[in-house]
């Protein structure tokens, strides 16, 4: 029997992870495919010198081959039934690798607890429309904003709560975020598909997400997805601040002119007008036809600044370099990757690129 200090199953996450093939493996580390399905289920060593190989070919540091497997509840993961098979895969491996060195950087640094804050919002039993809509509103109460207020930094919100929002190497083809909201999980993180993301569906994916981690922290409904939707709606844009703003015979226009205000689509606002019966069906079947003829639905009017997170980089910077002002962070490339068992680029993508190779001088 084959006995090895590198585990099998960080072979299989790498080929997951980098979205290849045994046969892939195969060609790039020039050996037959049989040998690597045989490294692949622990019938043959993965030796000190073929790691060093399959890093090399892979991009991967030798130290990511000897970590434990992280386990993952791929059943609880929230993307999973947005994302077609070819993304499951590499999806799935980016974050265990995420939560994995998430897990890793709580250990080295102080960072706040926010299961607290998710347990004293989450609901145990069923939940209706209202309760939904004064969760939310709770939500941003516990923020200090009133119920007329936009949320100006969603992200800057979800940062000082101690939710870790990280931008994914893999993008979803239909669907923006995941996150694992189940409470045995407890490593409160976002993963946001940010690429080419306007900034109004980057706010309105966060808001989703945080609503899983706070509506199904301890349940799993059948409409799972249309709670979060009315969450996300009832937290960027409250129920008494909508019904002052939107009125019946608005016009796509009119509409964009709330968004400007409020950090939210039009196709948003249209659906929230619809949730809270300012506008009827036929209406909202009419400027869903009109969002359509303009082309809005690929790129609508008025810009919403993208934003982006600051949490994870700062704990990075804090284990493995320095903060050296809220906007200059910097990491020892070397031992991001000997720690976390991540490439430092991989690493840097999930903290937005936030973060600076430190070089120390040489004595």
């Amino acid at each position: 029997m084959p006995t090895s200090k590198y585990d099998p199953q960080r072979l299989t996450l790498a080929l997951e992870f980098k979205g290849w093939t045994q046969k892939e493996l195969a060609s790039r580390l020039e050996v037959r495919p049989a040998y690597v399905s045989m490294l692949v289920h622990g019938r043959a060593d993965l030796t000190d010198s073929l790691v060093d190989r399959i890093g090399f070919v892979t991009g991967l540091p030798s130290s990511f081959f000897s970590r434990p497997a992280p386990l993952v509840d791929i059943g609880s993961l929230t993307f999973r039934k947005r994302a077609n098979a070819r993304n499951v895969g590499a999806l799935t491996s980016e974050w265990a690798l995420l939560t994995d060195a998430v897990a890793r950087l709580r250990e080295m640094c102080p960072v706040s607890d926010c299961a607290p804050w998710l347990d004293s919002l989450a609901p145990s039993m069923r939940v209706d429309a209202d309760t939904v809509e004064q969760i939310a509103l709770d939500a941003r109460r516990s923020w200090g904003l009133s119920d007329d207020e936009p949320i100006r930094n969603l992200c800057g919100n979800l940062d000082r709560q101690g939710i870790i929002v990280a931008s994914t190497i893999n993008q979803l083809e239909k669907g923006e975020g995941l996150s694992c909201p189940a409470r045995l999980w407890n490593q409160p993180v976002i993963g946001l598909c940010a690429q080419g993301k306007s900034g109004e569906r980057m706010r309105f994916t966060l808001a989703h997400e945080l609503a899983h981690l706070i509506l199904h922290r301890d349940r799993e409904p059948e409409r799972m997805e249309d709670e979060a939707n009315r969450f996300a709606g009832a937290l960027l844009f409250p129920r008494t601040a909508a019904r002052q703003e939107l009125h019946a015979a608005m016009t796509l226009n009119d509409f964009a002119h709330v968004k400007a205000r409020w950090g939210i689509s039009v196709a948003a606002l249209t659906r929230r007008a619809l949730d809270l019966d300012v506008i009827d069906g036929d209406r909202y079947r009419s400027l869903q036809i009109q969002l359509s003829n303009r082309g809005w639905r690929m790129r609508e009017p008025v810009e919403v600044e993208p934003e982006d997170a600051s949490l994870l980089a700062q704990m990075t910077a804090w284990s493995f370099g320095e903060v050296v002002s809220p906007d200059y962070l910097t990491a020892r490339a070397d031992m991001v990757e000997n720690v976390l068992g991540v490439p430092f680029d991989a690493v840097n993508q999930w903290c937005w690129n936030r973060l600076h190779r430190r070089v120390d001088a040489v004595a």
